[in-house]
């Protein structure tokens, strides 16, 4: 596959919140061209490049310069914006890849990755690999379910909580794994909304879902039940909380299919 790209030379970087630019790029049989890594990029093929973003979400250009990067894509959530301005200003392409990321856009990911390295050949036969394990991964997940309901949280410590929405692919996922969105009766619309007690109580979940750094930042499940409302959900009083990997949780890339697995696993078991 790579031997006929145009670009199987090319010092490549990618840059997203959620490490789907480069399992993509990897997926597509270009993982050796990575030079660095977003913090999101924490697989094994790549964990020992160069992290670029020390940070978190921010990059400065010096760091990526001094990588001498031939193609650097990136979906606008690492920035700032003036760091691509003076990458291409000094001859770097920059490809701005579409930022939205569900299970459903996968194929649509894969396709603008392999055109901005050249694989544009390669991105249906990949995305058909990883449409038929997701389908798999999907049948599997509902044949376990128990119907119960889901909500995907974003919390930051004590100050930030929030509920994901259907634009953050997070019903998608609730709904693969065969459970159903307890937002969805509170007409939850959009990526995230600001969560409260009140809204929290009224939906009442069965099983709360969330990312395991945001977990731990506000003290574990213990500390999660101190957030106001969530302990008197079923979910609290049962203490059915799944934590998932932030680089895994709502990033929609290749790996998408193990994590719908895996996520099946801990909910359901064999």
């Amino acid at each position: 596959m790579v031997e006929h790209s145009p670009a199987r030379d090319a010092r490549i970087l990618t840059l997203d919140r959620a490490g789907a630019l480069s399992r993509t790029v990897w997926a597509l049989g270009m993982g050796e061209n990575l030079i660095g890594r977003d913090t999101a990029s924490d697989f094994p093929g790549v964990k020992d490049l160069p992290l670029v973003t020390p940070g978190g979400h921010s990059i400065n250009a010096e760091t990526v310069l001094s990588l001498r990067p031939d193609i650097v894509l990136t979906d606008g959530s690492i920035g700032p914006s003036r760091v691509m301005k003076k990458l291409r200003a000094t001859g770097v392409k920059v490809i701005d890849i579409t930022a939205e990321r569900t299970p459903e856009t996968i194929g649509t990911l894969i396709e603008e990755v392999a055109a901005g390295i050249g694989l544009e050949q390669a991105a249906e036969q990949v995305t058909d690999q990883i449409n038929e394990k997701l389908d798999g991964a999907t049948a599997s997940a509902k044949s376990r379910a128990d119907g119960r309901g889901m909500m995907i949280l974003y919390v930051r410590g004590t100050g930030v909580a929030m509920i994901a929405g259907p634009e953050s692919g997070g019903r998608s996922v609730i709904q693969r794994l065969g459970g159903t969105d307890a937002g969805e009766k509170l007409g939850i619309n959009g990526s995230f909304t600001p969560l409260t007690p009140e809204a929290l109580i009224e939906a009442a979940p069965d099983t709360l879902i969330i990312m395991s750094s945001g977990l731990e930042s506000v003290g574990g499940v213990d500390g999660l039940l101190e957030v106001p409302g969530v302990s008197q959900t079923p979910a609290g009083k049962n203490r059915s909380v799944l934590d998932v990997p932030d680089s895994e949780l709502l990033s929609f890339g290749p790996n998408t299919p193990v994590v719908i697995d895996a996520m099946a696993e801990a909910l359901y078991g064999d």
